[in-house]
């Protein structure tokens, strides 16, 4: 028994210091890369104000308010603070991979006579730079990019030049509801203007039925209410009153998900038609906005009720 613990120690020390002569070259080689990149301009994160871009998916603008950034286009929208810090951190230190030309005079042959994308960014001491956004590179590698006070071009990798080509939903925050389990006092399910199903809080999850309130599966029940209130949006569809709410099933919804709070207004999710592609669609009924969701997170909205009872 002695000699097989020793041997497994053995092994196990064998394994770990594996790992670590495989690593360390790893790391070196990724800091060698990282330092042969070419600094195209540099910024205090702090002095940036103001954050412009416009590409092929419209144009949109982030505008800080105190340590807060905001989207401004034709209302303000809540922003996803992991996916614009990612992007602004892109941009303070933008790093090139390489020049391929210094004073360039044939812009057009690099796609940066009418670029894909233009990103401005203005700080608080009054400096303004603009990126310019070209094609991608025929011989791969990433996308050529200069500035507008120079004719230097670049070479910017392909992750670098995803941020430039965002859209308006990539920087949104995409949670449905600001909303906390303790929060909900009952959550009615209402299928053609019809109760369906509902939990009422009272000490426990209990369901309320034709005679009257019966004990709850308090692990089922608490599953539905977290995925309703984590509930994301998969893709923003529309947000325009006039649209024609019939085209996504929204007019004569065949579900209505309703939320009473304890200390909040009521939260209402109007559920409409399938997209088709393993979402639905949704809207608030205090919202003009139309978006779409997974359907496996509203998946309860099928299930015998009698599944929720102990």
């Amino acid at each position: 028994m002695k000699f097989y613990r020793n041997a497994i120690i053995l092994l196990a020390v064998f394994i770990a210091l594996t790992a670590v002569y495989l690593y360390l070259p790893q790391q070196s080689e990724d800091k060698e890369t990282e330092d042969k990149k070419i600094t195209v301009k540099s910024f205090s994160k702090d002095k940036l104000t103001q954050i412009d871009v416009q590409n092929q998916n419209g144009s949109l603008t982030l505008t800080k308010n105190g340590s807060d950034w905001m989207i401004s286009k034709t209302k303000e929208y809540k922003l996803d603070s992991v996916s614009t810090d990612s992007f602004i951190n892109s941009l303070v230190e933008l790093k090139a991979e390489s020049i391929v030309e210094e004073n360039a005079q044939d812009l057009d042959k690099y796609g940066l006579k009418t670029p894909k994308s233009t990103v401005g960014l203005k700080t608080s001491d009054g400096i303004t730079t603009v990126f310019m956004l070209g094609n991608e590179s025929p011989i791969g590698g990433g996308y050529y990019l200069k500035t507008l006070d120079s004719n230097t071009v670049y070479i910017v990798d392909s992750n670098k030049a995803g941020d430039f080509l965002r859209s308006l939903s990539e920087f949104r925050d995409k949670a449905v509801f600001e909303l906390k389990p303790e929060d909900v006092a009952t959550l009615t399910l209402i299928k053609q203007e019809k109760q369906t199903l509902k939990f009422v809080k009272t000490t426990e999850w209990e369901v309320s039925t034709l005679e009257g309130n019966k004990k709850g599966n308090q692990e089922e029940i608490s599953n539905v209410i977290d995925k309703v209130i984590n509930l994301k949006v998969k893709d923003f569809v529309i947000d325009d009153k006039a649209v024609d709410l019939s085209k996504y099933g929204l007019d004569k919804p065949l579900y209505v998900i309703s939320i009473n709070l304890k200390d909040k207004p009521e939260e209402e999710l109007i559920v409409g038609k399938d997209t088709g592609k393993d979402s639905i669609y949704v809207k608030k009924s205090s919202t003009t906005e139309v978006f779409t969701v997974d359907k496996q997170d509203i998946n309860f909205i099928d299930k015998d009720p009698k599944e929720f009872v102990k």
